[in-house]
């Protein structure tokens, strides 16, 4: 089976920079970068960000290891 991960990158990678560039010559850079999150977030169903919030919930969290490990329902 052919992993394709890489190409599902860069084709997103490429989607984001035309994104940034187009909407950067409309809005200032503090907007264009909240945008790219947005854009980001929906042509990859926020998928990233539930790993981000994971990964932070488990390394910023005030509770024991044993709690970070804790998956919930």
């Amino acid at each position: 089976m052919i992993q394709l991960f890489t190409v599902v990158g860069i084709i997103i990678g490429l989607l984001v920079s035309a994104f940034d560039m187009a909407v950067l010559q409309l809005w200032p850079k503090p907007v264009a970068s909240l945008l790219d999150v947005i854009f980001l977030s929906v042509i990859t169903g926020a998928f990233h960000l539930d790993g981000l919030a994971d990964t932070a919930d488990g390394i910023l969290g005030h509770g024991t290891k044993e709690d970070a490990l804790v998956i919930f329902d």
